[in-house]
């Protein structure tokens, strides 16, 4: 496995570090690499906060996703069991076929 080196900013590296202690050191690892990837798209010399926190926003750890799921089960899984990813938003749906 290679190993690449990211420079990232001290506040960022900050901020890592909190969430890191939070979340688990895996998920902050993970965000090390979707924050690099977000870095490299805005051309940026290195990892600032902002794109952490853009990471953060984006990809949910165990316990967010936990939250999320929680709070969406009504409107995910019906009374019976049923899954349902349709979204009832009063419109017609588009025609994908």
């Amino acid at each position: 496995m290679a190993m690449e080196e990211v420079d990232v900013s001290p506040d960022a590296l900050a901020l890592l570090t909190k969430i890191g202690q939070e979340t688990g050191l895996r998920y902050a690892s993970n965000l090390i690499t979707t924050s690099d990837l977000i870095r490299k798209k805005r051309n940026s010399p290195e990892v600032t906060i902002e794109h952490v926190q853009r990471s953060f926003a984006l990809f949910y750890d165990s316990t967010r996703s936990v939250k999320f799921v929680s709070d969406s089960e009504k409107r995910l899984i019906g009374d019976a069991g049923d899954v349902s990813f349709a979204i009832s938003n009063g419109t017609d749906a588009m025609d994908v076929s």
